[in-house]
This record gives C-alpha cells, structure tokens and sequence, in this order.
C-alpha cells in the first residue's frame, strides 16, 4: 500500500544515512591531517564559522514546524565590529586549529543527521516480518458440525467448530509470493489474471488478492464453501501447478508458498430488541432513541449540511458499533432539519445514558461551531418499527447535497397528547393508527415507525418508502392521511396536529461507492485497503479466547461503512488473523483513528496464554 514515492525515500535516506557516517571518517582525517598546535584563533572567528555551519545542517534537518533552538547563537547577535573584523579566509592566519575545531563539531552533527536518517529509513521499512511456514501445510478443520446461529449466510453450508466459539464454513487456499519491483509485480498479475477464469468458474469460489508495498507480498487467496474445499484439494486445487510455475520463471519473483486454511466472513449476530415495556394501555415499546437535531442553512450552496454529514460520517462508527443499534438521518429541505436517530434495544439505554449518549457531545460541539448551523437540540423518545426490518430503497441513491445521499423519503403525521386522564388521548391516537397501519403496510417497500415521547408528549407515525415511490403516494395525496388526520384530530387532549415530508436514510454502513481505482503498478489495480491483526495460538483454550476478544470488537469493526471483516484460522501453522477492509478513500480516516479499536484488541490478545506473535500490517485487498 505504501506509495512508489515513500519507498524512494525510504532508499535514499539509507544512502544518506551510509554517506553521513563516511563524511564522519573525512571531516577527523582532514582534522588531523590540517591541526597544528601553536596556532590558536579569536573565539569570535570560531563562534561565527560555526554558527554558519551548524545553521545549514540544522535547515536540512528540521522538521519545517519547528523553530532554532533558543540556545542557538545566531550571527546577528554578535558584536558587529568584531564579526566585521574577522578575515575571510582564516587559514591565511594560521587557523589550522580552528579548522580541527570545525571538523569536530561538525563530525558531531553530520553523525547524529545520518543516525536520525538511518532511524527515519528504518522506521518506513517496518517490522521485521517472520518467516512463512514452509510449502504444503497440514491442516485441520475441526469435526463436529453445528446449526448456524449467527447473520452468516445458509448458502456456504452448515457450520463446523473448529473450538469452542469458533465456527467457519469457508476454507481458502493461499498463493503467495515476495517481488523485488513494479515490473515483477506486473508480471506476477499477468499470471493472476491468466488463471482467474478458472478460478472463478468454481462454484461458490471467491478470489481475493493481497498487494503490499512494505513487505513485498503478492497474494491470491481462493475460498470456496467447506463442504465442497474436498473436491478442489482433489483437482489439485485447480490451476494451481501451472500458476506457481509461471510465477517462479518471473525475474524477481520469490518464496512461491502456498497454505490452506479456513477463511470466513464474519457479521454480528442479531442482537434481541428484549421483552416489551408498556406506557399506556395499548401502547408497547422495547426500543428507545436519542436525537440530535438542528437547523441547516441554503447559503453556499447547502455548505453546512455538508459539513454537518461529514461530522456524522465520522461518528458513525462508534453509534453502529452499539450492539443493536439503528442509525437513521432526517434531512428536510423545507424547513430545514438535520435530525439523527439512534435507537437501541430499551434494556441498554441506561448505560448508554450512563456515559451521556456518548458521542453526542462531540457531535453537538462540532455542529454548534459549523457556521449556518442553528437550533441544537436533543431528545429522548421510543421509537418502534411496526413493520419489522428496514427494507431496502431505491437502487440507485440521489444527492441532497455533496455527500449526502439517499435513497428514501418519508411522510410524518405527529400530533401532542396529554398526559391527563391517564394518558387517554394516547392510547386514543394509538387505535387510530392501528386501525389505518393495515392501508400503510400495503404499500410495496414501506416502512412504518412510530415515536411516542413521555417528555414533550410527542406522538409521531413515520411512514417511508422508497424514493423512486414517493411521487406516485405524494400524487395520491399520501392514504389514507386526511382521514387518520381528521380522526386524531377529534380525540380530546390532541393538539398541534401536523404533517411533513423528509429524506429518511439508513446509516447501516452500506458503502454508495467503493471509489475510483487506484494503481499500484500496470495492470495492479485496487479500491480497497485492509489492516491485518495477527497472532499465533498455541491450543484450543487460546484460539477459544482469541474469538471472544474478537466478538467483542466485532460491532466496532462491522460499523465502519463499507468495512469487510474476514477471520482466518489455519490448524496447521496457527495463525489467527483478523482482516478488515473498508474503502481506500476511507482508509486514511481510520488510520487517523489509529484503527480503532486496534489498542485494546492487541493488549487483550497479548494476555491470553498461549498468544504469541502478535503483529498487524496493512495493504491492499481487493476482490477480483
């Protein structure tokens, strides 16, 4: 992954650094080849010609945002008349000693220049990665077969335990090479594609291949449903003689290894909304929401609705990574509203107000200081989908404002109840939705939720339908409103009876783009970029307790948009990786965030006995 540009630097800061140490060696020698002791010289002479010297290494050096050192003594702040007098050319004053002097110091600085180069070289290389485990690995997959229990899909098979907690229904069969240069990787993807028609043609097969830029891997890694790996391990696991031979005739190609291993996809399992809770006869919730909402402004261009989704975009993963949690954004282009809904399962909402909706104050303190945001503002209410799960929208996505997509519209009938007469005008609003709830779920791609808010006695049916649908119900005038409005409207302690019409958006992480492809080399193209965990397990207590250290990361992991994550677990050598991949154009955000939740999974998997070589690495990883 690393760029063509940073491997240069990294080679021309070793030679810098092999150059620093020989200028070293130069500047003694002409020290002492020069040096004549019953010579002497002002301390002026030598202050000024060593601050000349000291000053250039020191711009060379420097990072650009850091200033001289205070103790530094500058040219100015010496005496003029005596700077002045000082001869041009000392050695016609017999300055040999000035100049051994001279080499000194700058023997001193040229070295710790080309020790700092050496470093910086070193640190762009990486770790020193461990030698792979010889071709032909044995593996094992584990005996007893077992029922699925979690989101993963049927149509891989049933699921077989490897240990305890770790279940797989996947195995892959890995290519891999080192390359020297661009050339050789090339070459090396000329093969690839030569061979992935029969890969391909496999069925149930996906083909994935690795590219990094640090550690010179090239990767093909061919997974195919458990129950059918058997025949491909028959076959020869298909081109694969014929692939490894061509790669090893390739001029700077080397270490052709293969390995097999399982290879499975990981989604976190549906978390159980709990038993219903009851506010008034009638009306039942076990999901409560938290919004955050403000007003937007037109001027230019909609550019605090911009800045504001950009905001979302970064918190998203943390409100996602909420075991059961939905994320859904208000956008109205009349009345202007930027609302986001994160609902959980009700029996969780105390801890999650125990650490104050976090991060809902980096939230409102970032949109509070965008300018032509207004009216922050927060709520707590139920909110209850009454038509199960959220169904799909549109196919294709329309763009409010830059980066703010979408691909549903929403109609909203609310209304106030009172809370006197033991909230009879609730429970009154909540039979004149059920009785029209049959006419609203009719409608192909609908969904209906319903807000009911014990604080501000808020009282809210939200219908949504797919966006290319919303003109034909918009035409109809939106049945059956008047006559649920008219209804709601009759009943004693209902006022403030409205309507409006929003965008309302899904932020499930689906990835509306994976971005234009970049390429690493000719013909090596890619879009998506992974980090790589890994360790090595000694038995089935440790790899049992490196999956639970996993699960529990897993919600952070799956709710970045667009993320991918895949667990390999090979019985042979003992490798338990974790590879997430999200969008290249979203990688360098997650590399700001230090790859949250990266920390505190290595800590925990470095303390489980058993664990050893625990190391990460990063590079490209893309789905062909």
């Amino acid at each position: 992954f690393f760029s063509d540009s940073v491997t240069k630097m990294v080679n021309q800061s070793t030679c810098m650094a092999f150059s620093a140490i020989a200028a070293v060696a130069a500047c003694v020698f002409l020290g002492t080849v020069v040096a004549q002791p019953q010579q002497s010289i002002s301390l002026y002479t030598t202050t000024s010609t060593v601050v000349s010297a000291v000053g250039t290494a020191g711009v060379v050096s420097r990072p650009t945002n850091m200033q001289p050192h205070k103790s530094q003594t500058a040219t100015a702040a010496l005496p003029f008349g005596e700077v002045d007098a000082v001869p041009s050319n000392p050695l016609a004053r017999g300055t040999g000693a000035s100049v051994l002097r001279l080499a000194q110091v700058s023997s001193g600085v040229v070295l710790a220049v080309g020790a700092a180069l050496y470093a910086v070289a070193r640190l762009f290389k990486g770790p020193e990665r461990q030698s792979l485990s010889p071709v032909d690995l044995a593996h094992h997959y584990g005996s007893r077969t077992m029922a699925m229990a979690t989101a993963t899909a049927t149509k891989d098979g049933p699921m077989i335990e490897k240990a305890p907690g770790v279940l797989f229904n996947r195995v892959a069969r890995e290519w891999r090479c080192k390359w020297t240069d661009n050339a050789a990787l090339s070459a090396a993807q000329q093969v690839l594609e030569k061979h992935l028609p029969a890969l391909k043609g496999m069925a149930g097969a996906e083909v994935q291949r690795v590219v990094c830029g640090g550690c010179k891997d090239f990767k093909v890694v061919t997974s195919v449903p458990a129950a059918d790996f058997g025949a491909f391990e028959a076959s020869g696991h298909g081109p694969e003689a014929a692939f490894l031979e061509e790669l090893k005739g390739i001029d700077g190609i080397s270490q052709v290894e293969t390995q097999t291993y399982t290879f499975q996809d990981l989604d976190v399992a549906p978390v159980e909304d709990g038993p219903m809770k009851t506010v008034c006869d009638g009306v039942q919730f076990n999901r409560i929401a938290r919004e955050w909402r403000c007003k937007w402004s037109d001027d230019n261009d909609s550019r605090s609705l911009v800045e504001a989704q950009k905001v979302i975009e970064e918190l998203l993963p943390q409100l996602r990574g909420m075991p059961g949690s939905q994320v859904q954004r208000v956008v109205c282009g009349g009345c202007k509203d930027l609302k986001v809904m994160t609902s959980i399962p009700a029996e969780n909402f105390d801890a999650w107000a125990a650490v104050r909706f976090k991060p809902e104050e980096n939230f409102l303190n970032e949109v509070t200081s965008i300018r032509g945001i207004s009216q922050v503002e927060v709520q707590t209410f139920t909110l209850m989908s009454r038509t199960g799960d959220i169904p799909p929208g549109s196919a294709e996505y329309s763009e409010k404002a830059k980066g703010v997509f979408f691909n549903r519209v929403a109609r909203e009938w609310r209304c106030k109840w009172s809370a006197e007469n033991d909230k009879a005008s609730l429970v009154a609003a909540q039979k004149v939705l059920e009785k029209y709830e049959a006419t609203l779920k009719g409608m192909e791609g609908v969904q209906v939720q319903r807000v009911v808010c014990g604080g501000g006695l808020d009282f809210k049916v939200i219908t949504s339908v797919p966006a290319d649908r919303f003109g034909a119900w918009k035409d109809a005038e939106f049945p059956p409103e008047a006559e649920f409005l008219a209804e709601l409207s009759a009943i004693e302690g209902i006022s403030q009876v409205e309507t409006q019409m929003y965008t309302l958006q899904h932020l499930d992480g689906t990835v509306l783009t994976e971005g234009a492809m970049k390429e690493k080399a000719p013909g090596v193209m890619f879009n998506r970029v992974a980090r790589e965990w890994r360790c090595k397990w000694e038995d089935d207590a440790a790899l049992t307790a490196c999956q639970k250290v996993l699960d529990e990361h897993l919600y952070s992991l799956k709710g970045r948009t667009g993320s991918r994550v895949q667990r390999v677990v090979c019985g042979g050598c003992k490798d338990f990786k974790v590879v997430t991949s999200v969008p290249a154009s979203d990688f360098g955000m997650w590399e700001d965030e230090d790859f949250t939740p990266e920390s505190a999974f290595l800590k925990q998997l470095k303390a489980i006995p058993g664990v050893s070589q625990v190391e990460t690495q990063m590079y490209t990883f893309q789905t062909l």
